[in-house]
């Protein structure tokens, strides 16, 4: 078998896609320090919402009847 190996453009990429994902992570801990568990969570699940939201614009998605339930499947918990 032939070893695959990742050039060094990909490996850039995939380093700098961990460090993003754990800058990420330690902003959340920081942004949630004394912050009321409820609120918490409510500003998490917020979150879905403005994904979609942003990404229907960015990507020009129009909601129709076939799509309709994906946009409503964040509020169901």
């Amino acid at each position: 078998m032939s070893q695959s190996t990742l050039r060094p453009r990909d490996m850039a990429l995939a380093f700098i896609v961990i460090v993003v994902w754990g800058v990420n992570f330690a902003a959340i801990k920081l942004g949630f320090v004394g912050m009321p568990l409820g609120l918490a969570s409510l500003v998490l699940q917020a979150q879905t919402f403005f994904s979609l939201v942003l990404t229907a614009l960015w990507l020009k998605e129009k909601c129709t009847a076939t799509n309709w339930p994906a946009w409503c499947l964040p509020r169901v918990d």
